[in-house]
């Protein structure tokens, strides 16, 4: 209780300490909500259609509603306004009578009561005109009227034996309902005068609050039938918006609170709790401010540490034998990755403009471009650089010359548009002239329809694979595959299981575990069910920071049914194993190299003689392999079936070109690869159509 009095006074205190505004010049639109308390007064014996006994006489009643709406509020002058409101009234209640009988019990006469009711439902939706006096900028006084539309004018009339306790009716029961549905003769409207008071407070420049209450005067009955009438004292709020109004500013109030809390250990079973025991207040002024000083003190009750939590680590060999965890061993391994370079350029149907996948460099940026810095990059975001890899490779081979060959697809829209190929071969060119500054008499632009190889038209991917620009050179190494060499960190474990040990195990509902360098999550694990004898945790060697060796931290939490947490740390040195250590520490260098061929022609496994550069450069690092991996796929063009059968045979045409037996490699067809390289574009059915070779070695 003491919280929620100090909540409603710092809620109160900027209303109450707001500097005055002139708000009776202000217009206000807003909405409103009352609590109705409902008087019912009538005079009357009983309803048409439900006859009730000569005793019985309804004069009063009541009940509880509520009203709700929305209202706009103008100045007519500095003290008058006026007003116009749009509200929903429940004025429902409860009419009762008492009929005093006699009621026999074992022949001994005994006075009883007969309780009639009639619960009425009422409602209306209506305006409210209203005309309010200004008493002064914030207290006004209002008179006005309410014509409303009754929505709803059900009832329900029910006799109930209220004395003595034990007679009942012939039902078994004390209370019988004798009818229900629509008042007879109800009022189609609801018309009452309103009388009202209220108080303005500014929250904001713009944002008002106003407290309010009224009381209506019916002056149309509730029901032609009787002499039925209802009054209501309304209760509640207005939220309101208006237009700062300036005006003179005397002072500027300002509340400034400090508290302190001192901290006391209870229960470790108890919920922490917090209660004010002091508070002290000093007024300041300071030129035009009037600043309110704060003081108080509170005591905070916290729960004491569970049991205490502890856990052993070990690491987890590839063979799945666990070592004791005294640091985590990363090696350093060299991954070379080869991708072939598509010569391709795709467009759109009907179109030249360049797509806005292709990327495009300013004249900084393509001072900055670097081939090696695509080693991360996917095999479509490498290609999506071809025309400043052929730039780059151009500027740095100054004998090489380009043809640049525009074609188009045989779709009626563009199959006799030869300007269209034209165009597409100049958009190529213009790029490579103006961006890299490639002479002009090193390249040739050539135009023709179809392509000299072109994809089968019989399939819509065939067409779109068809309106391109090809680029060749006389000098093979500028459209060779993209080589690339990086190095990264292997863990020589796997994971990390943990072995923890908690007081009432079972108790537990939810667990989780971190590994951390710095701040910074490595992986994580988590449970919602009992704390179990081991967790196993995987290490992400990509999310490790080498630099500086930081260690890892190795963090376990544990919540019981209690809901108090128990927590349990450990720091783990991390050793990075460069490959500049010499073989005894590292058991040779590990290389993982990664090799796509490309590019197969549409529905054929033939090494095409391109690839031959790939296959040879391949062979000689094939010398003390571990592991090879010979994977085919295919695009999605063509029957699954047929598909799965050619990847099969483009993964062993190159196992064969490469001299790899199926004893001392993986080789397998994949299928369509659709995954890989979506193939919703041509690029990414022509890179589909592939052989990817992995190759894991030591040196």
């Amino acid at each position: 209780m003491q919280i929620l009095r100090f909540a409603a006074a710092l809620f109160l205190l900027p209303l109450i300490t707001a500097t005055a505004q002139p708000l009776i010049t202000n217009t206000f639109f807003g909405i409103f909500t009352h609590y109705s308390y409902n008087i019912h007064s009538a005079d009357f014996h009983q309803l048409p259609g439900y006859d009730e006994p000569e005793k019985v006489k309804y004069e009063k009643g009541n009940g509880d509603g509520f009203a709700f709406g929305a209202l706009a509020d103008f100045p007519l002058s500095n003290s008058f306004r006026l007003g116009i409101r749009g509200a929903y009234h429940n004025y429902s209640g409860l009419l009762s009578a008492d009929e005093p009988t006699t009621f026999i019990n074992a022949g001994v006469p005994t006075e009883g009561v007969f309780t009639h009711r009639i619960d009425v439902s009422l409602s209306s939706i209506g305006i409210e005109p209203i005309l309010s006096y200004n008493l002064s900028s914030h207290f006004r006084v209002h008179g006005g009227f309410r014509i409303g539309s009754v929505v709803s004018n059900t009832f329900v009339v029910e006799t109930e034996i209220t004395k003595p306790g034990p007679d009942v009716f012939i039902s078994g029961q004390r209370r019988f309902g004798r009818g229900i549905g629509p008042l007879p003769g109800a009022s189609s409207m609801q018309l009452t005068s309103l009388l009202g008071l209220s108080y303005i407070f500014q929250i904001t420049k713009e944002f008002y609050f106003q407290p309010e209450v009224f009381y209506s005067i019916p002056l149309a009955p509730v029901t032609n039938a009787v002499d039925w009438n209802v009054s209501s004292l309304r209760a509640g709020v207005a939220l309101m918006l208006s237009p700062a109004v300036a005006g003179p500013r005397t002072y500027i109030y300002d509340t400034i609170t400090v508290r302190d809390t001192i901290e006391h250990q209870i229960a470790s079973n108890m919920p922490v709790s917090i209660a004010l025991v002091d508070k002290q207040y000093k007024n300041e002024n300071v030129g035009d401010f009037r600043i309110l000083h704060v003081s108080e003190h509170y005591v905070r009750e916290v729960p004491r540490s569970p049991a205490k939590l502890t856990f052993e680590s070990f690491g987890v060999l590839p063979n799945r034998d666990e070592v004791r965890l005294d640091s985590v061993i990363l090696e350093e391994i060299i991954n070379n990755r080869l991708t072939p370079l598509l010569n391709y350029v795709f467009f759109d149907q009907n179109s030249s403009i360049l797509p806005a996948r292709y990327n495009r460099l300013s004249d900084s940026d393509r001072e900055k471009f670097s081939v090696d810095k695509l080693h991360a990059s996917g095999t479509l975001d490498r290609y999506y650089h071809l025309l400043n890899i052929v730039g780059r490779r151009m500027t740095s081979k100054p004998e090489a010359k380009l043809t640049i060959t525009g074609c188009i697809s045989g779709e009626p829209a563009e199959k006799e548009n030869a300007l269209l190929s034209k165009t597409r071969a100049d958009v190529v060119y213009e790029y490579l002239l103006n961006t890299w500054k490639i002479s002009a008499d090193r390249m040739k632009v050539n135009s023709r329809k179809l392509p000299s190889h072109p994809s089968n038209e019989q399939f819509p991917d065939g067409s779109e694979e068809n309106r391109r620009v090809e680029i060749t050179s006389n000098d093979l190494d500028i459209l060779a595959p993209v080589f690339t060499s990086d190095t990264s960190l292997q863990s020589l474990y796997q994971s990390i299981i943990l072995r923890p040990t908690i007081e009432n195990r079972a108790n537990v509902k939810e667990y989780s575990t971190q590994l951390a360098q710095n701040g910074t999550v490595i992986s994580e694990e988590s449970g919602k069910n009992k704390l179990p004898k081991t967790i196993e945790v995987k290490i992400e060697e990509n999310k490790i920071n080498r630099k500086g060796a930081q260690p890892l931290d190795i963090s376990l939490h544990t919540e019981n049914n209690n809901g108090e947490t128990a927590d349990e740390e450990q720091t783990v040195p991390i050793k990075v194993i460069s490959i500049a250590k010499s073989n005894s520490e590292r058991h040779g260098t590990k290389i993982i190299d990664q090799y796509s061929l490309i590019l197969f022609e549409f529905d054929n496994a033939d090494i095409l003689q391109e690839n031959q550069r790939i296959i040879n450069f391949i062979k000689e690092r094939l010398k003390g392999v571990a592991k090879v991996t010979v994977t085919g796929t295919t695009d999605r063009m063509g029957e699954e079936t047929h598909n799965k059968q050619l990847s099969e045979r483009r993964a062993a045409a190159a196992a064969k070109a490469l001299s790899v037996k199926n004893s001392s490699a993986q080789i397998q067809g994949a299928g369509e690869d659709t995954r890989t390289y979506t193939n919703d574009l041509p690029e990414g059915r022509f890179y589909s159509r592939t052989v990817n070779i992995i190759v894991e070695r030591n040196e």
